[in-house]
């Protein structure tokens, strides 16, 4: 019995640096968000672009997002793939491949969508940080903040990641808000020039009578 026992628990000792090694070893979950987190928009009619990041990936050779946004707030305007975007092929054969870029501003009554679906292929899936398009927005109206979030309705994940074998990525998401500053308007900007003229008039006066004073002392 003895003898057993003293046999497991070396067994166990043995096992246990492989255990811990393969838990270390395990992929993270990825994270696809959307950057900046916090926008700040001065004026209604400005425009501003944003990025989704995708973060700590593995064997990502698709993605199918859609971002939500308020559409009584912002409109949204383009969807690009910028220079050296994550899933940008790096060998001659291989593909990026563009299966949806839709924007649709009335999506419900308060929400538009972004939609995009892109996919490599002919080429090994990639791994690490990086981002997978910018989407340009324009302020309409001012409020917030309002979210921008990415979800995927009856799907398991937030965003749809696959891999080359076409089996899910498990990840989560980050969301930003936006804010539109109300317009810098014709009387708020007349009180501005009043009292900055005003405040000029005095510091001039206070300095014509120190001028004066002081040639009154000298004289």
């Amino acid at each position: 019995m003895r003898k057993k026992l003293a046999l497991t628990i070396l067994l166990l000792t043995l096992l246990s640096p492989i255990v811990a090694i393969k838990q270390v070893g395990a992929p993270s979950t990825a994270v696809v968000s959307v950057d900046p987190s916090e926008i700040t928009v001065q004026n209604v009619g400005e425009t501003f672009t944003i990025k989704i990041n995708i973060s700590d990936v593995t064997d990502l050779a698709g993605y199918d997002f859609k971002l939500y946004y308020n559409n009584t707030l912002l409109k949204a305007l383009s969807i690009a793939f910028p220079l050296g975007h994550f899933l940008t092929p790096t060998t001659v054969t291989g593909q990026f491949y563009v299966q949806a870029q839709d924007i649709h501003q009335d999506f419900n009554s308060t929400h538009g969508q972004v939609r995009v679906v892109a996919l490599l292929l002919h080429e090994p899936s990639k791994s690490g940080s990086g981002v997978l398009v910018t989407v340009t927005f324009n302020a309409t109206a001012k409020g917030g903040p309002s979210k921008l979030e990415l979800s995927y309705p009856n799907y398991e994940y937030p965003v749809k990641l696959s891999d080359p074998d076409s089996v899910r990525i498990p990840c989560t998401v980050t969301p930003a808000y936006v804010t539109v500053l109300p317009e810098f308007s014709t009387i708020v900007f007349m009180v501005v020039l009043v009292v900055a003229t005003l405040v000029a008039v005095i510091f001039g006066r206070t300095s014509w009578l120190k001028k004066r004073r002081g040639s009154f002392v000298a004289g």
